[in-house]
């Protein structure tokens, strides 16, 4: 194909996969899957494929459509994690011998701090050293899938100035490393952090977009936050809004190494009636390619070399430990009352991250665990009560429901 292929996601959920399946049969030309989702903890602790494994792959495999990876998991700016990290790429290589990713992109930044599952993609410090950390990272990733990139990643709050943002993507990425461009993303923290997102784009090098995602997203609810501020979320389970659409044209003609473009939908978003709005926004990305991009060659400058002394080293793992502290705290912001950053915080955006931990530790353990799951079917105040004792109380170190599971019931007793 001459021409960018147009992709949807899959994702590990029956109902949303009986709704798409036409989408993926008439429309797609790529199928996105994170690896993590194919996988589950067995009795003995290991990680193994789960059923979506064998379901998606045949699902490829039918339609004859290639796959490619976009994980969440894995952290690649996280300073201490090597044995969690080994298991997770061998994991990944056993995934890419069935499904022969065409490429393998991670979300840039943290999930994992201080050995705590935080889940959510948190940002990283604009730092040499959290360069020369993830940059590391990106070279294990190729060691598994040759090609290998980094999505902007739509943080609440970042550590530092999120115009600075551009450079510190171009100080990781080496010479054949990528962007995958999530404009979506860039669109929320615009309208959050109150920046404007051409000025983003005017400094990163476009040339290094392999991908782009294409999704829409919510606003938080006032009740959430003392503030009573609203947020724009990063929710995936609405329309592209037309600034999307808009951002999208603009930098169509300056992704000459663009190969992909992913219409993003969650399960648990897309109701009867949204399968035309789906198809419909397939179809405008098509079209929108075939009319705006511009396929050229790309040379990439290799990324300068950075050699970080232990002390910055050891100072990031210092701040990855007192930000996991501050967002298990009752109030995050004075949690970090001493963090050299403190000044470019968005308390609300701090706030909002906390509370999306705690969600999706709380999803987890939902799908982890049937007797919980029924208890808040039966009773949600008593166990959303009971939640938040669990959570305060037992340090999150469970990355799949199973374990999370595990916890709760020897918390239970």
């Amino acid at each position: 194909m001459d021409r960018p292929a147009i992709g949807l996601a899959l994702h590990p959920d029956e109902e949303y996969l009986e709704r798409v399946t036409p989408l993926y049969e008439s429309e797609a030309e790529l199928l996105e899957l994170a690896p993590e989702t194919t996988w589950a903890l067995d009795e003995r602790g290991a990680l193994v494929a789960n059923g979506f494994h064998d379901r998606f792959l045949a699902l490829g495999r039918r339609l004859r459509l290639p796959f490619v990876a976009h994980g969440v998991g894995l952290s690649p700016g996280t300073a201490d994690a090597p044995e969690r990290r080994a298991r997770w790429l061998a994991q990944v290589a056993a995934s890419h011998r069935d499904f022969e990713f065409r490429w393998y992109t991670e979300h840039l930044g943290l999930t994992v701090l201080d050995g705590l599952e935080m889940t959510l993609p948190l940002g990283l410090p604009m730092t040499p050293a959290a360069a020369a950390i993830t940059r590391a990272c990106l070279a294990e990733m190729r060691a598994v899938v040759p090609t290998v990139g980094l999505e902007n990643t739509a943080i609440y709050f970042t550590l530092g100035e999120p115009l600075r943002e551009p450079d510190f993507i171009t100080s990781i990425l080496g010479a054949s490393d990528h962007l995958l461009l999530d404009l979506h993303n860039l669109h929320t923290m615009a309208e959050n952090l109150g920046f404007d997102p051409a000025a983003y784009l005017a400094r990163l090098d476009l040339r290094r977009v392999l991908e782009i995602h294409l999704s829409g997203g919510a606003d938080s609810d006032p009740a959430w936050l003392p503030s009573r501020r609203i947020l724009r979320l990063d929710s995936h389970d609405d329309a592209v809004p037309e600034p999307v659409w808009q951002l999208f044209a603009t930098v169509l003609p300056r992704c000459p190494g663009l190969r992909a473009v992913i219409v993003e939908r969650m399960e648990g978003s897309v109701g009867p009636g949204d399968l035309h709005l789906l198809r419909d926004e397939l179809r405008r990305a098509r079209r929108m390619v075939q009319q705006l991009h511009r396929p050229g060659a790309v040379v990439s400058a290799p990324a300068p070399h950075i050699h970080p002394d232990p002390a910055a080293i050891a100072e990031q793992r210092a701040q990855e430990r007192r930000l996991a502290h501050a967002l298990r705290s009752p109030d995050p912001l004075t949690a970090l009352a001493d963090e050299p950053d403190r000044a470019t915080l968005d308390p609300d955006g701090l706030r909002l991250a906390a509370l999306f931990i705690a969600r999706l530790r709380f999803e987890r353990l939902q799908h982890g665990d049937l007797e919980a799951a029924a208890h808040f079917d039966r009773d949600p105040a008593d166990f959303t009560r009971l939640f938040r004792r669990y959570h305060a109380e037992v340090p999150p170190t469970a990355a799949f429901p199973q374990d999370e599971a595990a916890h709760y019931r020897r918390w239970r007793g």
